[in-house]
C-alpha cells in the first residue's frame, strides 16, 4: 500500500511539474511574439513592459545597451524593422529563468538605410511578479562555413 501511495504521489508531482513547464513554455513563446510585434511596430510602451530595468541587450556587432538605450533606438527611429522573423526557436528553463534561442532574420531601414539581418540570438527571460521580462539578449552571426 505504501508503494502505491508513493507512486501516486510521485506521478502527481511529475504531472503537475510537466503541466507547469508546458504552461511556462507557452507563455514565453507568446511573450516572444509580443516582443517581435513591439519591435516591428516600435511600440515603446510594450517594449518597456516586456523588458527588465536590468536589461543587457547585446548586438552581434558588439554594442551592448541597457533598457533605456534599447527602447530609445525605436523612439528615435534609429532602429526600424520592416520585417522581423524568428525561426528554429527552442525554449529551456532553469527555475524562474527561460532561455530562448532562435534564428532572427529581418529587413531594416535603420537611419534611412535599407539592410538585412541574419543572425542567431539567445534571449534570457526571468519571471518577475508573474510576468516574463527580458533580462538579457545576445545576437551572434554564424560563420558561412557553419551554415
Amino acid at each position: 500500500m505504501y508503494k502505491l501511495f508513493a507512486f501516486i504521489l510521485c506521478a502527481c508531482f511529475l504531472t503537475s511539474h510537466l503541466f507547469a513547464q508546458l504552461s511556462d513554455e507557452k507563455a514565453v513563446s507568446e511573450t516572444m511574439e509580443k516582443l517581435r510585434q513591439a519591435m516591428l511596430s516600435a511600440d515603446t510602451n510594450t517594449l518597456y513592459r516586456l523588458t527588465a530595468k536590468e536589461l543587457t541587450y547585446g548586438h552581434s556587432v558588439g554594442l551592448v545597451e541597457n533598457q533605456k538605450e534599447f527602447v530609445d533606438e525605436y523612439i528615435t527611429g534609429k532602429t526600424i524593422f520592416t520585417t522581423l522573423n524568428f525561426a528554429n526557436q527552442t525554449i529551456g528553463f532553469s527555475g524562474n529563468i527561460a532561455m530562448v534561442r532562435n534564428h532572427l532574420t529581418a529587413d531594416t531601414n535603420n537611419n534611412h538605410v535599407a539592410g538585412k539581418v541574419d543572425l542567431w540570438a539567445l534571449w534570457i527571460w526571468q519571471k518577475q511578479g508573474g510576468d516574463w521580462k527580458l533580462i538579457a539578449r545576445q545576437g551572434y552571426r554564424i560563420p558561412p562555413e557553419a551554415r
